[in-house]
């Protein structure tokens, strides 16, 4: 078995890959695995397959890879990843895709977003790069949904904007001092964030009264993604500026809001 270089295990019911099994197959270099189900790739499964130069996983039912699967095959040149259910694959998989010729992903359920959005830019800096007729199809969100990869720019695969809800949204003050109310809000691309008085968007017109304070902070546990700190400081407040506030953060994949009561 040691000078096995091809393996071919379709439509055997594996629910998983025989890690320990491919010990002695130090010189395989194709392993077909088609037509199994197989729902998640470990770190461990291909610890013995340093010579392979072709996986295929058509058709089988993959919803996970962990991101150092692939790493021991560092000759890997043909992967075929097509007809599962994945959504995302993590950006630090892209190590081991440095020799890949030949990539296949159509028909997944892949989510569009941010998170996605490294295999893209990959995928566009390859010389010559062509989806042909087989491109990988956005599942998600909604307004990619059913659009061919090669139809939308890395920069659409973006994340929505959220807001880290507060401990505390109402905030009570004594009459004739400030009042702060903070908003933290992430996204990809980083979000812009507004103010609303009583349903009236405070600007500048406004300065006299109401202060805004804003910057990018640091990641929010992301390999992707920023994340803005708005602070509205009402100065001298007076009983007129007690009731409701809201804070929308937005960008282009979508928006938030949450709602501040302020009592005087």
């Amino acid at each position: 078995m040691d000078n096995l270089q091809i393996l071919d295990l379709e439509s055997n019911l594996l629910s998983s890959l025989p890690g320990p099994a491919f010990k002695h197959l130090k010189s395989l270099r194709i392993l077909t695995v088609n037509n199994n189900p197989i729902t998640h790739l470990g770190k461990n499964d291909f610890k013995y397959l340093s010579s392979i130069e072709t996986l295929k996983f058509e058709n089988c039912q993959i919803k996970n890879i962990e991101p150092s699967s692939f790493r021991p095959m560092n000759r890997l040149y043909e992967l075929n990843l097509a007809n599962n259910q994945l959504r995302h694959l993590h950006y630090q998989i892209k190590k081991s895709f440095s020799r890949l010729t030949v990539l296949r992903l159509y028909n997944n359920q892949w989510k569009c977003d941010c998170h996605l959005r490294w295999l893209r830019i990959s995928l566009q800096s390859i010389p010559n790069w062509d989806f042909g007729s087989n491109s990988p199809i956005c599942e998600s969100p909604n307004n990619l949904r059913g659009v061919s990869w090669k139809n939308v720019a890395p920069d659409k695969f973006a994340c929505s904007s959220t807001i880290q809800v507060p401990s505390a949204t109402s905030v009570e003050v004594v009459l004739g001092s400030n009042a702060t109310l903070k908003c933290t809000a992430w996204g990809d691309p980083a979000p812009i964030v507004t103010w609303f008085m009583k349903n009236e968007q405070l600007n500048e017109n406004y300065n006299n009264v109401f202060d805004v304070n804003e910057g990018e902070i640091d990641e929010l546990n992301s390999e992707t993604g920023s994340s803005v700190e708005s602070v509205l400081h009402v100065l001298s407040a007076k009983k007129s500026d007690a009731g409701s506030y809201m804070c929308l953060a937005e960008n282009l994949a979508g928006k938030s809001e949450v709602m501040y009561n302020l009592l005087v």
